[in-house]
């Protein structure tokens, strides 16, 4: 009886719409049920994702920490995308330890959302704090910290870009591409995607530009944007959110 009130999604889609935080733990209640004892709740789950997402209202009352669970069962672009604008209405910079945790999960999607999150939430916490990340080993703390920077076009910025373009990782290597192509106005044919081999030529270009002309050359603000490193662009996530189509928006 207990899992049959679980799954009943229309009730659990009402819930979504005025209490997320008792529908947050219902997405993940439903998401262990699955994988603890193989019932199928996908379709329930993604609606009630979808919908609880979809609000405007009522987000004070859901914790950082809540929110960073749900992410990995964000299974669409649109509902990633839509994800980075929650959470950095959510997240303050006293959530900096939950947020830095966050990037160093194994989930991908986890690690993206709190990029986003936690670059808007730092730019609040002064330029040493962020020239502090940039000397982190981890290369999602130094992306974090040069994201934040370039949203003021503080050319510190640069030459930590540029050397992130040589991570295996292509979700970094993605958003430190358009983060500079926004700072600088510059392209070299940088393809996130393509092989070490293919990449090899645009990223000495890179490289070579920011250690010359880019010591000087005139930079603008860039933004670790929702949907950046995603299909849609941050228009198309307001829109998302704005016209009420989230819930049939697909990859």
């Amino acid at each position: 009886e207990a899992n049959r009130r679980l799954f009943d999604v229309v009730d659990a889609v009402a819930l979504a719409k005025t209490h997320p935080e008792d529908a947050v733990q219902w997405v993940i209640k439903a998401a262990r049920l699955e994988r603890d004892r193989a019932m199928e709740t996908c379709p329930s789950r993604d609606r009630v994702l979808q919908t609880l997402l979809a609000q405007k209202q009522s987000w004070e009352k859901v914790k950082v920490e809540q929110f960073i669970a749900l992410l990995p069962y964000c299974r669409t672009e649109a509902l990633v995308a839509v994800a980075e604008v929650r959470l950095s209405q959510i997240s303050t910079v006293e959530d900096e330890p939950v947020l830095r945790a966050a990037l160093r999960q194994q989930d991908p999607i986890t690690r993206r959302v709190a990029q986003t999150g936690l670059a808007i939430v730092l730019r609040k916490a002064g330029k040493p704090r962020l020239l502090e990340l940039l000397q982190s080993k981890n290369e999602n703390e130094r992306l974090v910290g040069a994201a934040a920077l370039a949203a003021d076009a503080q050319r510190e910025a640069l030459p930590v870009l540029g050397d992130l373009l040589t991570s295996r990782d292509q979700a970094i290597r993605a958003r430190s591409i358009s983060l500079l192509r926004q700072l600088t106005g510059k392209s070299f044919q940088f393809d996130a995607a393509a092989s070490v081999y293919r990449r090899r030529r645009s990223t000495t270009n890179w490289q070579a530009w920011i250690q010359g002309e880019g010591q000087t050359a005139p930079l603008k603000t860039a933004h670790a944007k929702p949907g950046d490193s995603g299909k849609f662009t941050p228009q198309q996530v307001d829109a998302l959110i704005n016209g009420g189509q989230l819930i049939d928006a697909v990859d």
